[in-house]
């Protein structure tokens, strides 16, 4: 790897770095949080690091890549999600594709991709691809869960999915229809005053699942969020988890339970949308409200502590 690209690699691993550090720390010590769906390259503190005992002898790119031969296929890629729909990700199928050969695409394509971590259950691996797609990508870098050899879980920015997918949440909304849980975490202990929330939208029969996160106003007892302002808090689109819809499986029981790791997700922290607003909005209204993409309506929440 060239002295250059090995710089940015560096670089960016070091900026991740410090981003887990403050998606980790409690709420109240954080003013800037970031998507733990977004983040890449972290080593938790309180994960178990996994040790493996037959390690594969490519792992990392060992130069850099030619990406003027590889951008044509990402870009076909690119275009249409490898032609085939979510949860499957350009090509890469939850509980069905198996890691060896995912990873050797990958590397073909001009990847870099992080050495394992996690637990000795499930690993994660990260990936990196640089400055490759024309259109709104700059920076790809998926995270990859394997179990016992085969792709468990995928996480994305939306913007990643395609040319034409759209992530706005009118449009996320209207590609998935009604959620079938959603559930909110509001933030109101912040080193800067400003309060926000998370935002997640659970589609577990289809196996898979939004995360959108946003500012919040006071309002006198309550907070005012309005959800289709995807980019008051984050730069960033909403992310997406990606997973087998077989596992049938709750919010509450999903990072643990499918993936052996916890994400970030203080937990207890989360509360269903009709059990926090003063008029009880089911996920009925919800999608009649937000699938509008001329919305201006904003909703209040109980500020839950």
């Amino acid at each position: 790897m060239n002295l250059i690209r090995m710089s940015k690699l560096l670089t960016i691993m070091l900026f991740s770095l410090f981003l887990v550090g403050c998606v980790f720390q409690d709420s109240s010590e954080s003013s800037q949080p970031s998507n733990p769906l977004q983040i890449t390259n972290e080593v938790k503190g309180t994960s178990t690091p996994y040790i493996d005992s037959n390690p594969s002898p490519i792992i990392i790119t060992t130069e850099a890549p030619t990406f003027q031969d590889q951008s044509i296929d990402l870009e076909n890629l690119y275009e249409n999600n490898g032609g085939c729909e979510l949860p499957c990700w350009w090509g890469i199928t939850p509980g069905k594709s198996i890691w060896q050969d995912t990873m050797n695409s990958l590397l073909s394509l001009g990847a870099d991709i992080g050495q394992p971590y996690g637990t000795s259950k499930i690993v994660r691996y990260d990936v990196y691809f640089g400055k490759v797609v024309e259109a709104a990508v700059e920076d790809v870098w998926p995270g990859i869960w394997v179990q016992n050899g085969v792709v468990k879980a995928i996480s994305i920015n939306s913007s990643w999915v395609s040319k034409d997918f759209g992530y706005s949440l009118s449009e996320l909304l209207k590609r998935f229809d009604v959620p079938e849980e959603i559930w909110i975490r509001p933030v109101t202990d912040t080193g800067d005053n400003q309060l926000y929330y998370y935002l997640v939208l659970m589609y577990p029969s289809e196996g898979i699942l939004i995360e959108l996160l946003g500012n919040a106003e006071k309002n006198n007892d309550h907070l005012s969020v309005c959800p289709q302002d995807i980019f008051s808090r984050s730069p960033y689109p909403p992310g997406v988890l990606l997973w087998n819809p077989n596992e049938q499986i709750s919010f509450k029981q999903f990072g643990v339970e499918v993936l052996d790791d916890d994400l970030g997700w203080i937990l207890n922290e989360y509360h269903l949308l009709q059990e926090v607003t003063p008029n009880k909005l089911s996920d009925l209204e919800f999608y009649n409200i937000y699938s509008q993409v001329d919305t201006d309506s904003c909703m209040n929440v109980s500020p839950v502590r």
